[in-house]
């Protein structure tokens, strides 16, 4: 998992017919698993899961929201929202802090959660 920080983050778009316009949102830290699910993995949870044998490795797909929602809580997690998807995924540019130099730790060097 990917400790991502507490921060204010741009978020949106300006492109011109969406409905998503850009703006800074404040996000609590928060934990994001490095890798998507598996086929594998969610084969551990849904056991009944069908796949060619060699796309284990690959990230699950066509499933139901509801199905994804159960299994992060199978985890003991959650689905994150889309404004934390949006951060991390842009990471550091999305960070309206002007001028600071941001690090963001590694699951072992990050604040426990617990």
């Amino acid at each position: 998992m990917v400790f991502v920080p507490a921060d204010s983050y741009i978020v949106g778009t300006d492109q011109p017919n969406i409905k998503n316009p850009k703006r800074k949102c404040t996000v609590p830290a928060f934990f994001i698993d490095r890798y998507p699910v598996t086929n594998g993995r969610w084969r551990e949870f849904r056991p009944d899961h069908r796949y060619p044998k060699e796309l284990e490795t690959h990230p699950v797909t066509n499933i139901h929201f509801i199905d994804a929602v159960l299994y992060a809580r199978w985890r003991g997690k959650r689905l994150l929202t889309e404004v934390e998807w949006e951060a991390a995924a842009r990471g550091q540019m999305a960070r309206s802090t002007r001028g600071a130099k941001h690090q963001i730790p590694n699951a072992s060097t990050a604040p426990s959660t617990s």
